[in-house]
């Protein structure tokens, strides 16, 4: 809370697992307790689920009921039931960070999507504040619930996270001439980010044009294995956190494929976006709401077309200047998607939930 000006402790609730630590001092006034269950071992099915999830939820309220809570942040549908029970024990008021649209993702059971939309629907009403990431997200919770519009507070690193200057990482690491154009796709390696979409088009492309995929997740090996089968596509483990940006900035071009999938995904503002931008990098994003009023708005990248013909004849157009001609974009998204910025909303709604608290 220091960050947002406010002299507040926090407590996390989690779930146990082992070898970690049952609480833990993570930061300057931040613990996390991690709440040990004992239906963990049980089998999983839906009813012992629901077990597990109403003990997790006793011991939560068992432990919090007595403290003098400012502000309760429930993150995610899973905690929402959890927030309001406490505000009916507390009295504190309830803050529902809906992340992504949870009941509209793809690749959950029909059952399981079933089960969020029920669960939102039915607890959302006992919140104070909804946030959420993005503007196409809050217009979507105002129509369905015809409720007010939670407020936008979008997944924007810190500025100061960002390296100072351009690197050499990845072409250090890899056999990438300098003169050629480097695209990096970073993040998880999984169906619904254009994975083989990229490789299909790179493994026709020449040595002008050089592709990075750098991260872990399900298609890792297909990754790898096109960084096997062409001198152009390359793979790198992933790194950690704290050094993400750094390699970051050593590419020319930030990739943001994320596929229309699903209505979570459509109105989507991933985090990886801002990532390249504040690294530098002009970013190439599929044509979705969000994401193509950051590159127009800003002249920071390129939206691409729906078909990978296309999307190749793209990255062909592209050369020296026509990049340049982007990083002036790039500069100014910069300066305005910032965490600093976003911390501003997030406190304001906080004093205006906290009340006579809020002091």
């Amino acid at each position: 809370m220091s960050e947002l000006g406010w002299d507040k402790s926090i407590m996390v609730a989690a779930l146990w697992e082992p070898g970690l630590e049952h609480e833990e001092q993570i930061d300057d006034g931040v613990t996390v307790w991690r709440v040990a269950l004992k239906t963990r071992s049980w089998p999983k099915n839906l009813l012992v689920q629901t077990l597990k999830y109403l003990e997790w939820t006793y011991k939560i309220a068992s432990r919090m009921r007595s403290k003098d809570l400012t502000v309760i942040h429930a993150h995610g549908i899973s905690t929402l039931p959890v927030g309001v029970v406490l505000k009916w024990l507390t009295g504190a008021p309830v803050i529902y960070d809906a992340h992504e649209l949870e009941s509209e993702i793809v690749g959950v059971s029909t059952i399981q999507q079933k089960l969020s939309r029920w669960i939102e629907k039915l607890w959302i009403r006992g919140v104070d504040r909804t946030v959420t990431v993005s503007d196409s997200i809050a217009g979507w919770y105002a129509d369905t619930y015809s409720m007010e519009r939670p407020t936008v507070i979008r997944n924007v690193p810190m500025r100061s996270a960002a390296p100072v200057e351009r690197s050499t990482l990845l072409r250090d690491n890899h056999p990438i001439p300098n003169d050629a154009l480097l695209y990096l796709y970073q993040g998880g390696l999984s169906p619904g980010r254009s994975i083989e979409a990229l490789i299909a088009v790179f493994a026709g492309l020449d040595a002008q044009q050089h592709l990075v995929f750098m991260g872990y997740g399900v298609l890792e090996d297909d990754a790898r294995q096109a960084a096997s089968a062409y001198p152009n596509i390359h793979f790198q483990p992933a790194v950690p956190p704290d050094r993400v940006l750094y390699y970051t900035a050593s590419a020319d071009i930030g990739l943001c494929l994320i596929e229309n999938t699903c209505l979570s995904y459509y109105y989507s503002l991933p985090n990886k976006l801002f990532e390249y931008l504040l690294s530098g990098l002009p970013v190439m994003v599929n044509d979705m709401p969000e994401q193509r009023s950051i590159v127009e708005r800003f002249g920071c990248g390129w939206i691409v077309p729906p078909s990978i013909d296309q999307l190749k004849a793209l990255i062909e157009s592209i050369d020296q200047e026509e990049l340049e001609a982007r990083k002036s974009g790039v500069a100014q998204a910069a300066k305005t998607l910032d965490w600093e910025h976003e911390a501003v909303s997030l406190r304001e709604l906080y004093v205006a939930v906290a009340g006579d608290k809020a002091a």
